[in-house]
Parts: C-alpha cells; structure tokens; sequence
C-alpha cells in the first residue's frame, strides 16, 4: 500500500524543500525517471506549484546536481592530502547520500562542478604530478565515483559481499587447481564497508604519488 505522504502546508513551498525531494525520489527511483508529478506528490502538492520555482524537469535536475556539489567542502590541506579530502567529499554525497544524481547520461555541468575539478588538478599539479598524469587521474575519479554509485543503487547492501565471496569459494572448491590464483586469493578476500572501498582505491592508486 502506497504510503500516505504529509502535505506541505500552502504558501510554505520552497527551492530547498523541492530539492530535498527530487533528491530523495532520485535516490529511489533514479534521475531518469524522476518527474516534476513525482516530486509534487512526494511534497503533497500540485505539480503546478513547482513550476514557480523551476521551469522544468530539466532545470531541477540542474539545480539538485548544483545542490549536491555545494555539498562537498573544499579543503583546507594542500598536495595529495587535498585532493583525497575532496575526494572523500564527492564519495559520501554522490555515492552514499545521493547515488541517483552521479548518471553520466545527464551531462549537467555547473559552476561548482567545474571549481572542484579546477581545485583537483590544481592539488594534484602542488604534488608534481605531470598534467597528462593529473587529467588521467581525475578521469579515474569519475568513473570510480559513478560505479560506486550505481553499485549503491542496486539492491542489498557492501557488507554482502561476503555472502559473495563464500558462494565463489563454493564453487572454487569442486576443483581449486582449475583458477589457482583465486582460489589462494578467496580465502584473504576482505569485506568491504563504503569507507574501505574508497581507501582502498587511495591505496592503490595513490601509493606511488605519497
């Protein structure tokens, strides 16, 4: 049964009470289908009364992408320990507070979109990393960014990759001379929380730049 929503009293509608809505249907239902009716009904109002405030479907989602940039800090530290603060920053609003608004098939650029990655390779260029380097670096980020992302959209939680990791051994066990190499490796596999993920790719990715 559909859950009966509160309806926001007339007259009290406004741009970040629309944006925490689109943000919270995003996250459910994904930026695609996310509709202007959707977030109306979220909100407990007219679909008309949120086009006073945004034009259109496009232009909320726009605006929820700028929302959530405008959530990630800027940091203070400079070098490599900049870089991976900011990093940390995209990670916990993109991939664990709002995975539904890092879809590449939006193709939404905004003024503090392009100041995060201006500091990125500004941070990177303070450690001496060469600038071909630096832009590899940083196109690693996003794809990392939105896989972890999609991966936290889908459902089940990273803890259960543990249930994955005993299903593989299961299956290594019938013959472990036919994959040696995974069969040595499955039994060291770690389970990951979000965190160690993304310490885990600073580890290996920016080992050498430390």
């Amino acid at each position: 049964m559909e859950q009966t929503r509160r309806r926001t009293p007339r007259g009290t509608l406004n741009k970040p009470m629309i944006l925490a809505a689109a943000a919270a249907v995003i996250a459910e239902q994904g930026a695609e289908a996310m509709t202007m009716r959707l977030v109306a009904t979220r909100l407990g109002v007219d679909p008309m009364a949120l086009y006073r405030h945004f034009g259109n479907k496009a232009d909320l989602l726009a605006a929820s992408v700028e929302d959530a940039y405008e959530q990630v800090p800027m940091p203070e530290a400079g070098g490599i320990e900049g870089f991976q603060q900011l990093v940390r920053g995209l990670y916990r609003v993109f991939v664990i507070d709002r995975p539904g608004l890092l879809d590449p098939t939006l193709r939404v650029s905004t003024d503090r979109s392009l100041a995060i990655m201006d500091r990125m390779l500004a941070f990177l260029a303070e450690a001496g990393l060469p600038v071909r380097t630096a832009v590899a670096l940083v196109g690693n980020v996003n794809r990392f960014l939105i896989g972890c992302a999609a991966m936290q959209r889908q459902p089940g939680d990273w803890e259960g990759s543990a249930e994955f990791w005993a299903q593989g051994k299961a299956l290594l066990a019938a013959d472990p001379a036919r994959y040696p190499a995974l069969w040595a490796a499955i039994g060291e596999a770690p389970v990951f929380s979000q965190e160690d993920v993304l310490e885990s790719w600073f580890e290996v990715t920016l080992g050498s730049f430390r």
